[in-house]
């Protein structure tokens, strides 16, 4: 059966929900190791 419109939508939205949600994890994780590498340069000092 043909997926109507509504719902190749929908499935579209979710994917790029999803996709979003991935990237900004990504980026608080490389934003929280950027920090730690900060701190960790401030202690050699």
């Amino acid at each position: 059966a043909r997926m109507n419109e509504a719902d190749m939508y929908k499935q579209r939205l979710e994917a790029i929900a999803e996709k979003l949600q991935l990237q900004e994890e990504q980026e608080r994780a490389r934003r929280e190791m950027g920090e730690e590498r900060l701190r960790l340069e401030q202690l050699k000092v």
